[in-house]
């Protein structure tokens, strides 16, 4: 459980959603948290539209709600991103957006990507972090298949720092 809340996940969200009471109250005496909520997101994170070139813009990623683009915010490059446009009007997902943004905000790890701040484009909210261009652990473990000893080991104290 305190390895969650030191990761800034909040572990009501999932017994609340299911609305299982019993879980929720055994996870409150034990330090569960309510999830994030919209009003978390601090306005000391906000990017300015222009800062961004979102129209050179070119997709790495793509998930289920949500696309990943490699843009660039002050000559760097970065990673951006926002719900897909076929689906941007939905409150449910937008409402799941802004919690991720809140939660990513609250992230702060030599090992975890850093979040840079928030912008709106084009009546979407966008999210910066730092742009990994070999990719994430995911997807070296993907590529490469399995580590030796050393490498394992050495991933393994980078992760519990």
């Amino acid at each position: 459980m305190s390895l969650l809340l030191v990761m800034g996940l909040q572990p009501l969200s999932d017994p609340r959603s299911f609305c299982n009471e019993k879980i929720c109250e055994i996870l409150k005496e034990h330090g569960g948290t309510e999830p994030v909520g919209l009003d978390s997101i601090k306005p000391c994170y906000e990017i300015h539209h222009t800062e961004v070139d979102m129209d050179d813009a070119i997709i790495i990623e793509e998930g289920a709600y949500s696309e990943v683009y490699l843009v660039k915010w002050r000559g760097t490059e970065v990673a951006a991103k926002t719900i897909r446009s076929s689906i941007a009007s939905n409150d449910r997902v937008k409402s799941t957006f802004m919690k991720e943004i809140a939660l990513w905000q609250r992230l702060r790890h030599p090992n975890i990507v850093q979040f840079l701040g928030v912008l709106n484009h084009s009546g979407r909210s966008v999210f910066l972090t730092e742009y990994l261009p070999n990719g994430s652990l995911y997807d070296i473990l993907k590529r490469k298949g399995r580590l030796d000893l050393p490498t394992t080991v050495a991933f393994a104290l980078d992760i519990a720092r």
